[in-house]
């Protein structure tokens, strides 16, 4: 009877060894996962913030000699080679849309900046608020129909 409760003790041993280790691993793995996705997103706010001041450039450079950077009419919200010059002045290389535009400040109320899996969303309430929003994407389901209609 002795050996009989010898060996649970040593697999009872064994099976916490192993558990702490499962335990430990994913600990690790989440910490490393956590970080990696907060890094990234403070990397993409940081680009955002320089696309709102090179936006801000952009608009008192172009008042003068085409107007207003917005344009409603087109889908990303900004003038025709407006979003090529705002990739080089900030030496970003992410797709920016513009939402909406005060006029009389001559200043981005609303806009978003996708790079990777990330989006940053801009949102100027006020002259007291302003609000940064970062968000991660993860896909979830992709389904393709491969199949040819006939």
């Amino acid at each position: 009877m002795d050996s009989l409760a010898q060996k649970y003790a040593i697999k009872l041993i064994w099976t916490r060894r192993a558990l702490i280790l499962i335990i430990t691993v994913l600990i690790v793995v989440f910490g490393v996962a956590y970080f990696k996705i907060s890094s990234e997103s403070h990397q993409v706010l940081r680009e955002a913030k320089n696309i709102r001041v090179s936006m801000r450039l952009l608009s008192i450079e172009s008042y003068g000699t085409y107007g207003n950077i917005y344009d409603a009419t087109n889908r990303n919200g900004l003038a025709d080679g407006v979003a090529e010059e705002l990739a080089e002045l900030s030496n970003e290389d992410g797709e920016v849309t513009l939402t909406a535009w005060n006029d009389e400040k001559n200043l981005p109320e609303q806009f978003s900046y996708k790079k990777g899996n990330y989006i940053a969303y801009y949102d100027a309430d006020g002259d007291k608020y302003k609000t940064w929003k970062v968000c991660v994407q993860i896909g979830v389901l992709n389904y393709e129909n491969n199949e040819e209609e006939e």
